[in-house]
């Protein structure tokens, strides 16, 4: 303590209880475990390290720099500044240079693939140095900035609660600091830092609020609007955790697993809930996903939607990414949802493969009112088998179609039975259909089954 007196006494006492309060919060003050700091060479990260520095031993620091390669001379200057800087501090230093242009994927944005490939970087240096957080520079006015983007965007309650303070691994040690505190601690130690010129330019909306809408409040509307946005961001972001902690058991309880969906819902359960209840939900399970957030107007549309009389619908949630309802299920799934597959004869008896069904003759008498829920279905039929033929469902017409209760998603790969008498779906959820006894039959003797695959096994 007495070493960090030294080397910063211009550190108020006020700056030091803050942050150690924070990190008390966030949990990780107390603990010897390392601490990666997100460090791009900017105000913010550098007043960070600043007081990390001031509190914690150096030692316990990583630095971790992501030179996306964007800004050309500038970005590349940057990554020299930062290692400059572990050097300065004898801090463990690792620079990554993410080739962001050459590693888009189909549809993303420059600024969305340099944080997909920076975060990648950060957590990976983490996990290789045994770092349980990830501390960034996120300050009281990027949370007011995130609160009013998010509202103007149409965000809802939820865009009140801006970011978490915690998310792990990340942490936000100087969310209680305004950018202008940070600086003047800079300036006041000595500090240098590097300007990133993009963060001026009034193209992004960002940068509007930043230098323009913020201000405007502070000075005409009332002095420190910016920290009570800020607090504001916090208080919503502890209710909507404590919301959220309560619909996750109803979230268990609405989930069913089924194969080809990143998600099931019991379709019948989540139409009777409440909008703002379903609503909630609809946002956990797509954050658990990794689906992005619907704004205001799209979850009304989706509700809208889903109130429908009708009993099919599709809402495309991302370019590849829908869900899909009807009765009895809701799924969350990606397209393509799947190609059908083709039609193969009945074997007279024994076992094979149909795409990933194992499916299975059985040359015995089925007892009366036996039921193959579940995953193990069945069927009871007399016509013989080289007159039969095993079709995906999507081949069949749309009548056959509706009296089916099997997923919209399944039915390119959903097994059903063509036969001389017409046709007989596989369902579900609801036991055993059979094909009306044919040349002489009075019983049907046959037994028809098939059976998931491990591979689309769900726990």
């Amino acid at each position: 303590m007495e070493s960090s007196l030294f080397l910063f006494p211009h550190l108020s006492e006020d700056h030091r209880r803050r942050f150690i309060a924070a990190g008390t919060r966030q949990g990780w003050f107390h603990r010897p475990e390392p601490l990666v700091v997100a460090l791009s060479g900017g105000g913010d990260s550098m007043a960070l390290l600043l007081l990390l520095l001031a509190v914690t031993p150096a030692s316990r620091l990583v630095l971790a720099h992501a030179e996306h390669g964007l800004r050309g001379e500038a970005s590349r200057e940057d990554a020299r500044f930062v290692q400059a800087v572990g050097r300065q501090f004898h801090l463990d230093t690792e620079v990554a240079f993410l080739a962001v242009r050459e590693n888009r994927c189909p549809g993303e944005s420059i600024e969305v693939c340099a944080r997909r490939l920076r975060l990648h970087f950060l957590e990976e240096t983490a996990r290789s140095r045994g770092a349980l957080w990830i501390a960034t520079g996120h300050q009281a006015d990027d949370l007011a900035e995130t609160v009013l983007f998010h509202q103007v965007r149409g965000a809802g309650g939820r865009g009140s609660a801006g970011f978490r303070e915690v998310r792990l691994p990340y942490v936000r040690p100087v969310v209680d600091f305004t950018r202008e505190e940070l600086r003047s601690l800079l300036r006041a130690q000595g500090f240098s830092w590097r300007e990133d010129g993009s963060n001026d330019s009034p193209e992004y909306t960002r940068n509007r609020i930043r230098h323009t809408v913020l201000p405007l409040l502070e000075s005409a509307v009332h002095p420190g609007a910016t920290r009570h946005l800020a607090a504001l961001g916090r208080e919503m972001a502890e209710r909507e955790d404590r919301e959220d902690g309560e619909a996750g058991a109803l979230l268990a309880w609405v989930r069913r697993p089924f194969p080809r969906a990143e998600r099931a819902w019991r379709g019948d359960v989540a139409v009777g809930l409440k909008d703002h209840l379903l609503a909630r939900l609809l946002r956990l399970e797509a954050r658990s996903l990794g689906w992005g957030a619907l704004d205001r107007r799209r979850t009304e549309d989706l509700l809208s939607l889903v109130r429908r009389p009708s009993s099919c619908w599709r809402f495309q949630w991302q370019e590849d990414r829908e869900l899909v309802g009807g009765r009895p299920l809701w799924g969350w799934v990606r397209r393509p949802w799947g190609e059908p597959l083709g039609a193969v004869p009945l074997p007279p008896e024994g076992e094979w493969r149909w795409g990933p069904w194992r499916c299975r003759w059985e040359d015995t008498v089925a007892p009366e009112g036996r039921s193959f829920g579940g995953w193990g279905l069945g069927l009871r039929f007399c016509a013989p088998p080289e007159k039969s033929f095993l079709v995906p469902l999507a081949s069949l017409d749309g009548e056959t179609r509706r009296k089916a209760p099997v997923p919209r998603w399944c039915h390119a790969w959903w097994p059903a039975v063509e036969g001389p008498e017409g046709a007989r779906i596989l369902p579900w959820d609801r036991g055993d259909l059979s094909l009306p006894p044919s040349g002489g039959c009075d019983r049907m003797d046959r037994l028809l089954s098939f059976s998931l695959g491990k591979e689309f096994a769900c726990s």
